[in-house]
């Protein structure tokens, strides 16, 4: 499993340098320090973000914050709101279809890796 103050940190960084802006523009996105940005970024920092400067974050960019948590996204989901839209609409899902959801997931990715 990974280490989800790294996937932030990637992902956080990886949407500022997509979005061409700096720690101070994100920071004033955001409504948090650029201190906070900056430690944020940082993968092994000894500072760990609160739930509120996640939110926060992902408000500024404008996503869901559960994207921000996702490891190995491509930029393109990273940046694309409609993946958020899709993270809400799963998580409203009742259990049996999501089970669902994950099963025909799981078979895509097995049918992907065996080509």
């Amino acid at each position: 499993m990974a280490n989800i103050q790294r996937v932030l940190a990637e992902n956080a960084r990886r949407l500022r340098v997509l979005m061409h802006k700096t720690q101070k523009d994100i920071s004033a996105m955001c409504g948090v320090s650029q201190k906070t940005i900056s430690n944020l970024e940082t993968p092994d920092s000894p500072m760990s973000p609160k739930l509120s400067t996640v939110s926060s974050l992902a408000a500024g960019f404008k996503l869901h914050p559960a994207i921000l948590l996702l490891e190995g996204i491509t930029d393109e989901a990273l940046t694309d709101r409609q993946v958020g839209v899709m993270i809400e609409e799963f998580a409203a899902l009742p259990a049996q279809r999501k089970r669902q959801v994950m099963d025909l997931i799981s078979d895509f990715s097995r049918l992907e890796r065996s080509e």
